[in-house]
This record gives C-alpha cells, sequence and structure tokens, in this order.
C-alpha cells in the first residue's frame, strides 16, 4: 500500500509546472498532453517511466512511479467484505447525522432539511447493510438462529 506520508508529485496540483515541462521535455520526466473535453484547452499527463501509462501522480518510491507500478492499492481494497459494509452503514448514517456509536445504538431521526424519501430510502440500505453483517457474525460464530427478515 502507498501509505500517505509516500512523497508524490500531481500534475493536477502543478499546472504551470506541466505546462513548463511539456515545452521543456526532460529526459528524465516525461509530459503528454491531451485535448480536453467539451471545453477545450489540454489537460497534462505524466508518462510514467514504468509502462508509459498516462497518469496525472507519480509516487516517489525509489524511482518514480504510477499507482500500478508501485503496487499501491487503495485502503477499500485491503478492507474485507464484511468491514466494507459496515464502513458503508456508518457512512449511511452519517449522512443522517449520526456521529458516533456505530450500528449498534437505534436510528437516527430524519434530519430537518432531508426529504422523506431520501431517509426512507438511506434508511432501508443502511438496515439492508447491517442485516447482512449480522448474519455473517451469526454464520462465522456457527450458531444456529433464525432472523427475520420481514423488516
Amino acid at each position: 500500500m502507498i501509505c500517505e506520508r509516500t512523497h508524490k508529485i500531481d500534475i493536477r496540483k502543478h499546472g504551470a509546472l506541466a505546462k513548463m515541462l511539456f515545452e521543456t521535455i526532460s529526459t528524465e520526466l516525461q509530459v503528454t498532453r491531451t485535448q480536453a473535453r467539451p471545453f477545450g484547452g489540454f489537460r497534462y499527463w505524466f508518462l510514467c517511466p514504468g509502462c508509459a501509462r498516462c497518469c496525472a501522480i507519480l509516487y516517489v518510491m525509489p524511482l518514480l512511479r504510477c499507482r500500478l507500478c508501485a503496487r499501491g492499492r487503495y485502503e477499500t481494497e485491503l478492507r474485507t467484505p464484511k468491514d466494507r459494509r459496515l464502513l458503508a452503514a456508518i457512512k449511511l448514517r452519517q449522512r443522517l447525522g449520526q456521529s458516533q456509536g456505530g450500528i449498534v445504538v437505534p436510528f437516527p431521526p430524519k434530519p430537518k432539511w432531508m426529504r422523506w424519501h431520501t431517509y426512507h430510502r438511506i434508511k432501508a440500505e443502511a438496515l439492508k447493510n447491517e442485516r447482512r453483517i449480522w448474519e455473517s457474525s451469526i454464520i462465522e460464530s456457527g450458531e444456529d438462529l433464525q432472523i427475520d427478515k420481514t423488516t
């Protein structure tokens, strides 16, 4: 995993530098550009020295490489399916205004600014994720409990 402390060069944050690099092409670091659509102009890209792929970010490992060459992974790729479901359920609860307690506290009430249809949709999705989490926990523990699927 590429950690947050890894140095990286982001072409999106250094547009003027990218334009300068494109005009004075370096032998160490190649920059290319594509036509940006639909408003015209150009978008600048680094060419990865390892695979010659266009990329916006190069990571400084021992050498400059793109995320694929550096074998970088997103944080969610390292999580188990159960952990991803738990994170999704917590994020849905946070959208409804819950700040702590995870999935064991009662469901938060509808926020004042939210439409009822949206609240019910988010709540149903969160409850579906939570039900899957509890079911997988029961299966892992080996218990023979019946889960009421009427809700």
